[in-house]
């Protein structure tokens, strides 16, 4: 399994790290009576999402990553956790990510990915 490059920076930036617990409960309304709930899985995943600082070569290495490695964000990967650095976390991108330019080498990076359990 592919791991996160090792030059590219480990932790989020903190100021802006989101994540929320995905619905994990399956619906249904009878005809009478309330809506029925149940559980779909023992076993469900985490949206993330947060930014770094890259400068132009690491914003090179993530494209690299992106493109080839994980084949356009389609494969997951390994890295520590991007909130708290817990070894070995499993993680898949939910969007490309996005990027804008702050200074001539210095751009901020935005991630929306899903921590897989």
């Amino acid at each position: 399994m592919p791991t996160w490059p090792g030059t590219l920076p480990q932790s989020a930036l903190i100021n802006d790290y989101t994540e929320s617990l995905e619905d994990n409960l399956s619906r249904f309304q009878p005809e009478v009576g309330p809506p029925k709930l149940r559980r779909r899985s023992s076993i469900f995943t985490t949206s993330v999402g947060f930014s770094m600082l890259l400068t132009s070569a690491q914003l090179a290495t993530l494209e690299t990553f992106y493109k080839t490695t994980l084949e356009d964000g389609a494969l997951s990967f390994t890295t520590n956790d991007f909130r708290d650095e817990t070894p070995t976390t499993e993680y898949t991108f939910t969007s490309p990510y996005t990027f804008n330019s702050v200074s001539n080498d210095i751009f901020v990076v935005s991630f929306s990915m899903r921590r897989l359990p």
